[in-house]
């Protein structure tokens, strides 16, 4: 759980990972009535099998929303939406993650940051 946390509030730098596998195409997706640039993201197999999609706001260039699937054929996975900023430290981090079921859109939760403090690399 520990890492999987560091690994969704490190994004997007987490995307400059050596083991990142960025896609070369930039796409296109409207969602809640507002056309994104998505970026694909996958992982060598000895890191992980996850196929991530980030949504970010072409003129804000913010990450709004990310996916990620299992099994990309099935397209069964999460996607999370992002609303507003918190500042920890020198960090800026989503204030709130909901989470939702893919593609049945369930309601699986929502994560909230009050406040945070930094936590020197031991």
């Amino acid at each position: 759980t520990r890492n999987y946390n560091i690994y969704l509030y490190g994004l997007p730098m987490k995307l400059k990972d050596e083991s990142a596998i960025l896609s070369p195409v930039v796409e296109k997706e409207t969602m809640n009535g507002t056309e994104y640039y998505v970026l694909k993201v996958s992982y060598n197999p000895e890191v992980g099998i996850d196929i991530w999609r980030f949504f970010i706001h072409p003129e804000s260039f913010q990450m709004e929303a990310y996916q990620f699937y299992k099994n990309e054929k099935d397209q069964k996975g999460e996607m999370i939406f992002l609303k507003g900023l918190t500042k920890v430290g020198s960090m800026k981090l989503p204030k709130e993650r909901t989470w939702y079921d893919w593609p049945e859109m369930k309601l699986l939760g929502t994560d909230t940051v009050e406040k945070g403090e930094l936590i020197p690399n031991r």
